[in-house]
């Protein structure tokens, strides 16, 4: 009975062994099954490993219990005997039951990463493809990209041989019309005017370039300019009839633009206007047109440079009206240059941002403040002084190398009156009589460049001697004359018209460009070497033939209009 119950207690001692055997036997707990992607073939090779262990395990394991049952068989002893070897047996049958089951599961663990190892090795091998196939893609669109890149730059080139051919085109037309041109402009009735409703003007613009005026019973004379405005223009139809002179003077010319007139006729509206919106006047239109001309020629490889300077002639003095404050005015004087340019000592310059309207309504105001001006019978402000807006260009091209160097002067001219109309006495008598004077030594230049004077007073007035390279021949000009409809303005008018027709006899000749070359110091004029031989050949053959009458510019303009 003892027996029994020690055996029949031998299975339960013998299981609980073998599990703790088990687990002690079992050394490492069973491998993971990872299916991690990053390291399939790593996890693959550590199970194999294992398996070899478990299988070197079985077959130990394997042999002791054959052992055992052996040595029990030698002894004649059953198997199942209790005892000390019978429950080393039990412990050792259940040490194989747990190994082969971590055999049993390692071989599992090893098929799905098999598996997995194949699926990721086709993914890898796809991915290789794709990425061969990318690969070939990319170095396509390199050589697509460099074929681009070669085109547009041939085509940049071509845009700036046209550009360039387009800017010659355009001077070539300028010079054909001629460099000294004039438009006229009649503003439209003002309540002021004291018309009665319906009644007709003095003045009528007949097409677009003529107009006629004539006093109530008188006789009518008509007027040819290069363009006629009628009261009905805007500010916006007006400017692009003059924007080419922008872009002349950003391709390094020097442009001069005259707001002629007599007091109360639209000089300052014509080319100051308004801050902003659609009546701002050829000034701030001007800069807005400089900076789309300067972000075009920056693309070419151009590099510009803009200053402002804004002054004004008051009784033959010179004011800076870009000055900080009245304090700060000093003595002006005009110095020449060398190269034929002239420059004012001691005078404001400020750099400017063409595309900063916030800086250019600054310098407008800033001007309109420090500006002279009065109330007399003809104009309740009526300006009392020459008001001279400059802007000058400096650029450079690395490229080519060469800098070029450009100016556009916008003159508001001061009104001319005759004092017995203007109401003029004591110190608005004298600025009268100063305007007046000045305007006399305008037209004197007019006259005798028209007349091809050996000699042309330009140093009688420092309006004409600050203005003469553009007067003199090397640049370009425009004269806008504007008139008052008003019938008692009728001599005043007819006046302006006269002093109109005076310039529009004038011709400057050929303009030149102030541009050099980064290593030189001469400047390189645009006419040719071989024309000024033709010019000079035709010159003296007229000489020696007895013809020294040289084409006028209207038949020039009539032979192109033609």
């Amino acid at each position: 009975g003892e027996s029994g119950a020690t055996a029949s207690a031998h299975p339960t001692e013998g299981s609980g062994g073998g599990r703790r055997g088990g687990g002690g036997g079992g050394g490492t707990p069973p491998p993971r099954r990872s299916l991690a992607i990053r390291h399939p073939l790593g996890d693959l090779r550590g199970t194999a490993a294992s398996g070899s262990d478990l299988n070197q395990r079985r077959e130990e394991t394997n042999d002791a219990v054959r052992r055992m049952e052996s040595k029990f068989k030698n002894y004649g002893l059953p198997t199942e005997d209790d005892g000390e070897d019978s429950r080393a047996i039990s412990t050792l049958r259940q040490k194989l039951a747990d190994t082969e089951k971590l055999f049993v599961d390692a071989n599992v663990a090893k098929i799905h990463l098999e598996k997995t190892a194949a699926s990721l090795t086709a993914k890898l091998e796809e991915k290789e493809a794709a990425c061969d196939v990318a690969l070939q893609q990319i170095q396509k669109q390199k050589a697509e990209a460099a074929r681009s890149d070669a085109k547009q730059e041939e085509l940049e080139a071509e845009l700036r041989r046209c550009r360039a051919e387009g800017r010659r085109m355009l001077n070539t037309i300028q010079e054909l019309r001629g460099n000294v041109r004039v438009f006229a402009r009649i503003r439209p009735s003002l309540p002021g005017d004291g018309e009665e409703d319906g009644k007709e003007s003095c003045m009528v613009s007949e097409t677009e370039s003529c107009l006629k005026i004539a006093k109530a019973g008188g006789v009518e004379q008509s007027f040819t300019f290069d363009r006629v405005f009628p009261p009905e223009t805007t500010q916006d139809e007006v400017f692009p009839e003059i924007s080419e002179l922008v872009q002349s003077a950003l391709d390094g010319y020097s442009v001069c633009l005259f707001s002629y007139g007599q007091t109360g006729s639209g000089k300052t509206h014509t080319l100051q206007g308004a801050a902003e919106g659609h009546l701002r006047g050829i000034i701030p239109r001007s800069i807005e047109k400089i900076a789309q001309y300067k972000n075009s020629l920056e693309k070419c490889g151009w590099r510009y440079d803009v200053h402002v300077s804004f002054l004004e002639i008051y009784n033959e003095s010179i004011r800076d009206l870009l000055r900080d404050s009245d304090a700060d005015e000093v003595r002006h004087d005009i110095k020449a240059h060398p190269d034929g340019t002239r420059s004012v000592t001691h005078l404001t310059s400020r750099r400017l941002d063409p595309t900063d309207r916030e800086a250019i309504r600054a310098i407008m105001l800033r001007a309109c403040d420090l500006r002279t001006t009065s109330a007399t019978d003809a104009n309740a402000n009526s300006s009392r002084s020459h008001a001279v807006f400059t802007l000058h260009f400096t650029a450079e091209n690395a490229e080519q190398r060469q800098t070029l160097r450009g100016a556009l002067n916008l003159v508001d001219l001061a009104g001319s009156e005759r004092l017995a109309k203007s109401g003029a006495e004591g110190i608005q008598k004298r600025e009268a009589a100063a305007i007046n004077r000045s305007l006399s030594c305008l037209s004197d230049v007019f006259r005798l460049i028209s007349q091809k004077a050996s000699h042309v007073p330009y140093r009688n007035s420092k309006l004409t001697y600050l203005l003469q390279p553009c007067l003199s021949g090397d640049g370009k000009m425009l004269l806008f004359v504007n008139l008052s409809p008003d019938e008692r303005s009728h001599h005043e008018s007819l006046c302006s018209l006269r002093f109109a027709s005076l310039v529009g006899q004038c011709e400057l000749g050929k303009a030149k460009r102030t541009i050099k070359r980064m290593d030189e110091e001469s400047v390189v004029e645009t006419e040719p070497p071989k024309a000024v031989q033709d010019r000079s050949v035709r010159r003296r053959t007229r000489m020696a033939t007895g013809d020294t009458a040289a084409p006028s510019k209207r038949n020039v303009r009539s032979r192109v209009s033609r």
